[in-house]
């Protein structure tokens, strides 16, 4: 309002630059790049959420020079762009003295804003031009269109020289591209604005804390380097003494949630916080996703408003279509969510199991299901993928959803106990696959199980016929069950089918097996690559026992392509074939070939944990390798492989044709011993291959002994012995040549 004497008032406040205070971590690296500004840069930007120091950084940069800078830290009062007009006169009086011009048409509430106030005072820039930097400070407070015009014009119209700094939460609605285009325009984001390193070690460090390396990456991960979250963490350990709560520092801590209550959830409106709190139990967002969690419309466009908002919503692809919270953040709305709406969280969490279901991501809505401790459904989707992701490599993680619904799975979902059953039992794990399977042929369901097989009597034939804990005669009569109940083209025939050929062979009737392998193999190849290659290289094998070695190498490159093809090099299915090629490889006086193809099949042979499991598969390779080794003149290597086969048979209620390929190995290495040399590489022994595997690692003797459950000393033994074996002297000789040998991957 103008003055008594007519004059305009150019009294108030938010015109001051805000005082140093002490103990700022100065931002070097930020500062250099504003300091690095070109002359003709007219717009620079700092876009971030609360507590990134948006402030800190333009006050430090104003501290450099502050005869140069005119600071204006908006109001809301601003939204009136005339008020808006006259606060930046203020805050320039403290650089010149304004003209008689400039004020008088201040004085008028009715002059034209773009027409008349903003031409006047972009003259007076013009003429007080000289590397001087304007500052609109939290600029997410002008929401009037007119307002924003005013900034819109002293973007695109600074006179040369000076620079407009604009601090906001959220993305003004300027039309920046031009600027972008003329390259005048520097913006910074929250990832700019971060701590780094250095800089969260110095706020700790100035706190009095103390951490480790491991502690300090924890802190950063945690807060995302979010520098007020960093900060309040520092307090938080300096109240509670213990420097080693920093890796498991939570938003419950004390000042993380006030902070987030007081200077984020105060500024929304209650349906923005609605719409927070409850999509909190997402670990990530979709438009469509919240629409269906939320039983609402819109999302998608709410989503894209919070990230321009910079409410800590942070994309998670370059077309806008997924999100997250940040995770601190993600954690005090769920707190939240949990207090004021004590009953939502669950219901929530079974909306969005239905949604990913639907989409086919079959992960997230177990994830949710369980959360939502809807067993039912995660038990179904569990059953429903354990294969494919055990054959991808996941089954640790099926491994913890099957253990985290305990009992309650099974019991709701019958089915389920059979892909517990093949968990535990690839897991090496006996006494659990078994129970799995005593639990399934005591439970009742008459439905199609979701893992694609006919029947829950089908799961359990093929899993008991697999494990043949019951002996070869009984693996027999499972095996030609299942393939009864499998009609072919479902996706179990295939495995069924293996199991039978297995059994037959087992029981001595060759050409009933290769008729079942070769079943397997043909329809295999489409659904079930791992049981295809596995009938395959079999197939080779037997080729070879009898002589025939060109269909023995057809097969084997058969089996090559199939593993090639779907990245099975490191599956145990692929066992068999290495053995099959060592044996080619033998008969065609290629020792080196062999001996790579025979380090493959250890190595698979022994980190993985099948023997317990399936004793007569680790008895059947652990023969066929002995065979091998005792063709390439290994004897000592022949007779390690004849008394680890003799090891797994005794878990065998009967042993079939096992116990006569046995005995012709044991029968000829006695017959060879008198030519037996040293204990070669392939005689390494499991627990020396556990160890081997860790040699590539920095890990120390004392460090593999932890990970591995087991001594020092007994580490020390092993690392011994495979120096021995291997003819290496050092560490990293032991490693090269292992790795030639095939014993480690390459």
């Amino acid at each position: 309002m103008p003055a008594p004497d007519g004059s305009p008032d150019l009294t108030g406040t938010g015109t001051e630059r805000p005082p140093h205070r002490s103990g700022l971590i100065r931002r070097h690296r930020i500062l250099q790049q504003l300091s690095a500004i070109p002359h003709a840069a007219s717009l620079v930007t700092l876009l971030a959420p609360a507590g990134y120091g948006k402030t800190t950084v333009l006050s430090q940069w104003a501290a450099q020079a502050a005869d140069s800078f005119a600071w204006v830290t908006v109001e809301v009062a601003d939204n009136d762009p005339v008020h808006l007009v006259r606060h930046i006169v203020r805050a320039l009086r403290h650089l010149e003295p304004v003209p008689d011009e400039v004020l008088t048409s201040l004085a008028s509430r009715n002059a034209p804003v773009r027409e008349v106030l903003v031409p006047a005072l972009l003259t007076w820039l013009g003429e007080h031009a000289g590397d001087r930097v304007l500052v609109l400070d939290d600029l997410d407070r002008l929401r009037n269109p007119a307002s924003l015009g005013v900034v819109d014009a002293l973007a695109h119209q600074l006179p040369p020289g000076w620079h407009l700094a604009l601090a906001s939460r959220t993305r003004p609605e300027l039309p920046l591209g031009p600027l972008r285009r003329q390259r005048r325009y520097l913006e910074l984001g929250a990832q700019d604005l971060s701590f780094s390193e250095q800089e969260a070690s110095t706020v700790l460090a100035g706190a009095g804390i103390e951490v480790s390396d491991d502690g300090l990456q924890s802190l950063i991960r945690r807060t995302e380097a979010w520098p007020a979250g960093i900060y309040l963490a520092a307090l938080s350990l300096r109240a509670g003494r213990d420097p080693s709560a920093a890796t498991r520092i939570t938003a419950a801590e004390a000042g993380l949630g006030d902070y987030f209550r007081d200077h984020v959830l105060a500024r929304e409106d209650a349906e923005s916080v609605r719409f927070l709190l409850r999509t909190a139990v997402l670990e990530r967002m979709s438009g469509p996703l919240c629409d269906a969690v939320l039983k609402t419309t819109g999302s998608a466009a709410r989503l894209m408003a919070m990230k321009n908002a910079n409410l800590f919503v942070v994309p998670q692809d370059q077309h806008g279509q997924w999100y997250r919270y940040h995770q601190l953040f993600a954690e005090l709305l769920l707190a939240e969510l949990r207090t004021r709406e004590p009953g939502a969280e669950r219901e929530l969490h079974r909306r969005a199991a239905t949604w990913f279901s639907t989409q086919a991501m079959t992960e997230e809505a177990i994830e949710h299901a369980l959360a939502g401790q809807d067993v039912a459904t995660a038990a179904r989707l569990t059953s429903m993928c354990a294969q494919p992701f055990a054959n991808d490599g996941k089954i640790a993680t099926v491994r913890r959803w099957i253990d985290a619904m305990g009992a309650a799975g099974p019991a709701a979902y019958p089915p389920l106990a059979v892909s517990a059953a093949w968990v535990c039992a690839l897991e090496g794990e006996a006494a659990k696959a078994q129970h799995s399977v005593l639990t399934a042929e005591n439970a009742s369901f008459n439905g199609t199980p979701s893992d694609g097989s006919a029947s829950l009597e089908s799961g359990i034939r093929i899993i008991r016929g697999a494990m043949a804990r019951l002996g070869i005669a009984q693996m027999l009569v499972d095996g030609r069950r299942a393939v009864e109940l499998e009609p072919p083209g479902s996706l179990w025939h295939p495995i069924a089918t293996w199991v039978l050929g297995s059994a037959e062979l087992l029981h001595g009737d060759r050409e009933r097996a290769i008729k079942a392998f070769e079943r397997t193999a043909f329809l295999g190849r489409a659904e079930q690559e791992p049981a295809a290659c596995l009938a395959l290289a079999q197939l080779s094998l037997l080729a070879a026992e009898t002589g025939q070695w060109a269909v023995a190498a057809l097969h084997a490159g058969q089996a090559q392509d199939l593993i090639r093809g779907s990245r099975l090099e490191d599956h145990l299915a692929s066992m068999p074939f290495y053995v099959a090629s060592a044996m080619l490889a033998t008969h065609e006086g290629d020792r080196e070939s062999a001996l790579l193809s025979l380090g493959h099949a250890i190595r698979l042979y022994s980190v993985r944990p099948t023997a317990v499991a399936f004793p007569w598969v680790a008895a059947q390779m652990a023969i066929a390798v002995g065979q091998v080794l005792l063709d390439l003149g290994d004897v000592a290597g022949a007779r390690v492989k004849a008394s680890e086969a003799r090891l797994h048979l005794a878990g065998l209620a009967s042993q079939g044709a096992l116990r006569e390929q046995l005995q012709h190995l044991t029968s000829e290495v006695i017959r060879h011993r008198r030519s037996a040399g040293m204990a070669s590489a392939m005689t390494l022994t499991q627990g020396e291959m556990r160890v081997l595997r860790l040699l590539p690692t920095y890990l120390t003797l004392a460090e593999i002994a932890a990970q591995l459950g087991i001594s020092r000393a007994t580490v020390k033994n092993h690392v011994a012995a495979i120096y021995r074996k291997l003819q290496t002297p050092t560490r990293a000789e032991t490693v090269r040549r292992a790795r030639e040998l095939g014993l480690l991957p390459a």
